[in-house]
């Protein structure tokens, strides 16, 4: 049960990095000399600040999940928010993903079945 929750934390910190991502594609890129009103926009983003939310949620389920499992079982299992994170910026971000990169995908998910199954 524990590695669904980990699982859940991966997704939902994947999740959080594509929202924010297409939070700043709207805003833009920053520059120096239009640093203080990157941040501005930011901070009033929705994408930017539900992405933030999703962190914060994420946060909280790892702590609940600390309490259940040892670090060196759970963290390496998130190692799965690269694969989500991948698959996540594939689909809602367009961007494409060579042939290197899924082997990488599956060198993660061997890893983490692996881990899974120590204990």
């Amino acid at each position: 049960m524990i590695v669904l929750f980990i699982i859940i934390n991966a997704v939902i910190s994947a999740a959080a990095q594509v929202v924010l991502k297409i939070g700043v594609n709207r805003i833009g890129s920053v520059s120096v000399d239009r640093s203080l009103d990157f941040f501005v926009q930011a901070a009033t983003s929705p994408y930017v600040l539900t992405g933030t939310g999703l962190y914060v949620l994420s946060l909280a389920l790892w702590l609940v999940i600390l309490t259940k499992a040892s670090v060196s079982f759970a963290y390496p299992i998130m190692s799965l928010a690269y694969v989500f994170g991948l698959v996540f910026a594939m689909l809602f971000l367009g961007e494409r993903v060579v042939p290197w990169q899924w082997a990488g995908v599956g060198c993660i998910i061997l890893g983490t079945y692996l881990i899974a199954h120590s204990a």
